[in-house]
């Protein structure tokens, strides 16, 4: 099997109706597509070559044009997951397999950071460190759109603290890494 860096997709579109700050959404759409079309290069000339992992559906415009746009450059590969269905870590190892690839390392990004990001999806960071795989919340391609503040900037301050709260309190501060610069990403280097 060949190993490959994961990018797990967690309701990455998010809640753009709820968002009155494009300059977040449009942040985090970046540095996502700095993954697909610029990927950090390593001694080929190609780079990195990535297996994404999103849940989004037929209503997340955005999502499926960068798919078709990545699919189209014939570099990455995707696993579409529905929005609704409960996978697990171990489920969804078994897909990647069946691709002919093991995981190395997983970075995670999408909404909401404090929620599904951290824990309410059954394949979560926290539940992907629980059953033992390396784990990076990359926090630029995070959002919070459900707590409290009166700017973005709060929101996401709160995000980031429920954030660390909540990795102590599932006890896995020192299983999934938190990152914010992809010279971090592990894996890469």
């Amino acid at each position: 099997m060949t190993p490959i860096i994961v990018i797990l997709l967690i309701d990455f579109e998010g809640h753009p109706l709820l968002s009155n700050d494009e300059v977040l959404n449009n942040l985090r759409f970046s540095h996502l597509k700095n993954f697909i079309f610029n990927p950090i290069s390593d001694n080929s000339q190609r780079g990195y070559r990535f297996l994404f992992i999103s849940n989004h559906d037929e209503h997340h415009e955005k999502m499926i044009e960068l798919q078709k746009m990545s699919e189209a450059e014939g570099y990455h590969e995707w696993i579409n997951i529905k929005p609704e269905q409960e996978y697990t870590p171990h489920y969804l190892n078994e897909m990647i397999g069946d691709k002919g690839y093991s995981i190395q390392n997983i970075i995670a990004g999408g909404c909401n950071t404090a929620g599904c990001m951290l824990n309410t999806k059954s394949y979560s960071p926290v539940r992907w460190a629980k059953a033992g795989y390396p784990i990076q919340i990359f926090l630029p391609m995070c959002a919070d759109y459900q707590l409290q503040g009166s700017t973005t900037f709060e929101s996401q301050m709160n995000g980031i603290s429920n954030l660390y709260r909540g990795l102590i309190e599932k006890d896995a501060i020192f299983d999934v890494d938190v990152i914010m610069n992809e010279w971090q990403i592990k894996g890469l280097n």
